[in-house]
């Protein structure tokens, strides 16, 4: 026959590992919620980055849970409503809170003389797609 002091303390033991269980899953389940929504963020940026729409436009991505919140400013409604749609494409974001103004007399920030990023990817498909026709052509040596 057990004590009652020793069957308390075994509930207690007991207790307290589930509460430490159950808070440790807590903070792993917030950290990885914390990487999927960074992943999320990244995603939807480099998208506009690659966009030749949009990549000149100054436009700030943030997700938190489900919700994708877009910032900044374009042009055209266009760009806006891409914006938007590229969002929504992305795994994981089911709304877009679409706070993009656009304003007619937006001007792009002036473009360097260095390529962008969206720029050498083009840039690259293009060259990769020529090369690659000259050398399945009949007419040309390769």
């Amino acid at each position: 026959m057990q004590s009652p002091i020793r069957t308390s303390l075994i509930a207690a033991a007991v207790a307290l590992s589930l509460f430490a269980i159950a808070g440790g899953a807590s903070a792993t389940d917030s950290v990885s919620q914390d990487v999927v929504e960074a992943r999320q963020e990244t995603q939807i940026w480099t998208t506009y980055a690659l966009s030749p729409y949009l990549r000149a436009n100054d436009i700030k991505v943030t997700v938190h849970g489900d919700t994708a919140t877009l910032t900044g400013k374009v042009g055209e409604d266009v760009d806006k409503d891409l914006a938007k749609q590229i969002a929504l494409g992305v795994n994981g974001i089911q709304k877009v809170d679409n706070q993009i103004v656009v304003t007619s007399d937006y001007e792009a920030p002036k473009a360097s003389t260095d390529r962008t990023f969206g720029e050498f990817i083009d840039d690259a498909s293009i060259t990769t797609a020529v090369k690659s026709k000259l050398l399945w052509s009949k007419h040309a040596e390769g």
